[in-house]
């Protein structure tokens, strides 16, 4: 410790003029060189600044106007479908008991689209049960199945005190 305290003494000086040096050219070089938030040309490498780097003062000078409007393409291939395509299927009736009885409360139809059609839309229609009873969609999506089997499929849930039955429904296209 007695070796460290008598080497600051003897270099005390030295040390100072070294911090004054070294400080006072970092605050030339950030007051007198560039001014406050500029950068020049020639500090920037093309590619370095992003959009967020920008004001948006900035960003917007760099939209210019909006130029004319290009040549139209070519036509394209006349495509199949025609009304005689579409068709619908229903499912099964799904038959759901009231909310307090249980899991039968639960159920599923699907309707499956004929050999080499595909489902493009697909829903749920009621049969039993008046139209303002309270019902949760579970599942509401198309199926695929490896061989061409292609389809609409329904979940619901009974949340009233009353059976309600519905089947699901596939548009069907191909």
């Amino acid at each position: 410790m007695a070796t460290l305290t008598g080497h600051l003494r003897r270099n005390l000086v030295a040390y100072l003029a070294l911090f004054v040096a070294l400080s006072s050219t970092s605050f030339a070089a950030t007051t007198k060189l560039l001014p406050r938030n500029s950068v020049g040309t020639r500090q920037v490498i093309n590619g370095s600044l992003q959009r967020v780097d920008l004001s948006t003062r900035a960003v917007k000078a760099l939209r210019g106007r909006r130029g004319p409007v290009g040549p139209v393409g070519r036509q394209g291939p006349a495509g199949s479908f025609t009304n005689g395509n579409v068709s619908m299927v229903t499912g099964s009736i799904a038959d759901l008991c009231p909310a307090q009885s249980g899991t039968c409360r639960f159920g599923g139809s699907s309707a499956t689209c004929p050999p080499g059609k595909v489902a493009i839309a697909g829903g749920w229609h009621e049969v039993v049960g008046p139209a303002d009873i309270d019902t949760s969609v579970t599942s509401n999506a198309p199926f695929h199945i490896t061989g061409g089997v292609d389809g609409w499929a329904i979940g619901m849930r009974n949340n009233s005190d009353m059976p309600w039955s519905f089947y699901a429904i596939a548009i069907c296209t191909g």
